[in-house]
């Protein structure tokens, strides 16, 4: 019994890493490194199909380097600090990564309970007349 506990739990590991901030980032970087190797097999794999066809072949190309822009400027989202700092008509807005981060932490920590249902009333008998 304790070796299918372990087991579970072993299995539950990677996925505990994603309450993390820096697990969550690992597991992004994973999925966005898998979607962009299969896009660009698939990209490949079409292109060669079509290669007779100069206009299918051109648009597709054109297609592959679109998901390839965009798995890079994922890349970019993941591995840079981000740091926004606006000023709009004189008034200043700056946010970073910690600075998001604390304010999460703060509404997770800081979210009321629900509350409880409220109860139904039936009332029985005679209606009045």
């Amino acid at each position: 019994m304790n070796r299918i506990a372990a087991f579970f739990r072993a299995l539950g590991a990677p996925f505990r890493a994603l309450l993390a901030p820096e697990g969550r980032r690992a597991w992004a970087l994973l999925l966005l490194t898998g979607g962009g190797v299969s896009m660009t097999v698939y990209a490949g794999v079409v292109l060669y199909l079509v290669s007779e066809v100069p206009k299918l072949a051109f648009y597709l190309g054109v297609g592959a380097l679109l998901l390839v822009g965009i798995v890079i400027t994922g890349f970019a989202g993941l591995l840079v600090k981000r740091d926004i700092d606006l000023n709009v008509l004189g008034a200043r807005f700056r946010v970073t990564d910690q600075e998001a981060q604390a304010i999460a932490d703060a509404v997770v920590a800081k979210t009321p309970p629900a509350p409880p249902p409220t109860p139904v009333i039936v009332q029985t008998g005679a209606a009045p007349q």
